[in-house]
């Protein structure tokens, strides 16, 4: 309500009421009815409030989170249609044009280099608009850990390219990301408040996990033989085993589900049915509990280590289902992956009739 933002933006001014009634060429008293609801200010009077504030009329009267709800939504809608044409190249310019418009959405970037690096959409001039458009994320993104997420999203990108130029920036996308930042976690009492040293403290754990489990994945990756791949992808699921605890991971949860999904791909197609069913099991442990929102609180450790404004855990988990329902390993647990899968995108909002299409993802 107008009352509730006037009182807000005054306070954030850190300005009185009779600095307002000042500013404004009003009384105090005028001000303090404002702030009740007792009388709205005079139409004319509202410019001046909002350049007192610095912020826009819509702000004021609170339209500009509703504007991004309405804009999000057109745009979900626009991909949706693309999607349904299989128009990649469509798909991905409106990504581009989207992030024009709002140069501050963290989530939009990510999105879109997922999208282009997992439909292959890496040639050499879609390399050279991703980097042209992700410009404005170095320009309106000020949360370190948002830029470097897009630096290794980049140089991903970029690593699929032969083009001198498009290599060179490749490696100084490297040379952006820190190789390593907790060694500054020893200091960080002398520079920090201890509420935010010891979460920077949280983040640096979960990132070393984080990174561990990344260079296990990779190792299994270049490894020929299958005992070796299923070694290290075991050794990757294990690390994020004893981070999450048999506990709701939030933004954690996404990338547990993918290592068991591994393990147990690996599994079934050696025939090891049984022993892929305990990976299976674990799987439909987290997202059953994701069904249930009394248990899906984040134990101390993990608390505000997820980055900001990034890809809810529940869309990463759709799209993981969607492939376990179409992976043709996995086919000795797929009437259990389709039931869950069904439920959880009714849960969440989701459209299940993919789940029955024999399309691929797109």
């Amino acid at each position: 309500m107008l009352k509730d933002r006037l009182r807000e933006l005054r306070l954030k001014k850190g300005l009185t009421q009779e600095k307002v009634g000042r500013e404004l060429f009003v009384t105090a008293q005028t001000v303090s009815k404002w702030e009740r609801g007792l009388v709205s200010p005079d139409i004319a009077l509202l410019p001046r409030i909002a350049l007192l504030f610095e912020c826009s009329l819509d702000s004021l009267f609170e339209m500009e989170e509703q504007q991004k709800a309405h804009r999000q939504a057109d745009f979900e809608e626009r991909i949706r249609r693309l999607k349904e044409k299989k128009d990649l190249n469509g798909v991905f310019e409106a990504y581009a044009q989207e992030i024009h418009r709002r140069p501050e959405a963290y989530s939009l970037y990510v999105e879109w280099m997922r999208f282009a690096h997992r439909n292959q959409l890496v040639s050499d001039p879609h390399l050279f608009r991703v980097l042209a458009v992700t410009e404005y994320a170095f320009s309106h993104l000020r949360d370190p850990d948002q830029r470097n997420e897009i630096f290794k999203w980049l140089l991903t990108l970029c690593a699929k390219s032969s083009d001198p130029m498009i290599r060179k920036k490749r490696n100084e996308l490297y040379e952006m990301i820190p190789s390593i930042r907790h060694s500054r976690e020893i200091f960080a009492g002398l520079v920090l408040e201890k509420k935010e040293a010891e979460l920077q403290i949280r983040k640096n754990t979960v990132r070393c996990v984080d990174m561990a489990e990344c260079a296990l994945r990779q190792l299994a990756r270049e490894k020929t033989s299958a005992e070796e791949k299923l070694y290290y992808d075991q050794k990757a699921l294990e690390l994020y085993e004893v981070l999450l605890k048999d506990g709701f991971g939030g933004f954690w949860d996404p990338p547990y589900v993918v290592d068991c999904a591994i393990v147990a791909s690996l599994l079934a197609e050696d025939g090891k049915t049984e022993e892929a069913r305990i990976y299976m099991e674990k799987i439909f442990v987290v997202l059953e509990r994701h069904l249930r929102p009394e248990d899906c609180v984040l134990p101390p450790v993990l608390q505000g280590t997820a980055p900001e404004n990034g890809i809810p855990f529940e869309k990463k988990c759709k799209d993981i289902l969607l492939k376990l329902v179409r992976d043709p390993r996995l086919a000795a647990f797929h009437s259990e992956i389709l039931d869950l899968a069904k439920r959880y995108y009714r849960h969440f909002g989701f459209d299940p009739a993919c789940l029955t299409k024999g399309e691929a993802l797109i």
